[in-house]
């Protein structure tokens, strides 16, 4: 790998990319939630096409929700991570 500093200032640390667990138990997970969600939808729109619609809308706001937490846990992260280090060259 490249110097981190040169890596950041090329754009080529992309958190995401690693955030996403690998484990079969996350991926089972995952294929249970979908799984579940096709069937909510499904009868929505047999109930009411707009209550599939509304749906919809509430899990992209649940997306745009989440992609925010995510970068506020990154910084606040970060910034703990930079003081430990501070205190850690402090001692020495």
């Amino acid at each position: 790998m490249k110097n981190i500093l040169e890596e950041l200032y090329l754009g080529n640390l992309r958190r995401l990319d690693h955030i996403c667990p690998d484990s079969e138990e996350y991926k089972a997970a995952c294929g249970r939630q979908v799984e579940k969600i096709d069937d909510l939808i499904a009868k929505l729109k047999r109930l009411d096409p707009s209550l599939k619609e509304e749906f919809l809308d509430i899990l992209n706001m649940e997306g745009e929700v989440g992609s925010y937490e995510v970068s506020q846990a990154f910084i606040v992260g970060f910034r703990l991570s930079t003081m430990i280090m501070f205190a850690a060259l402090a001692n020495n």
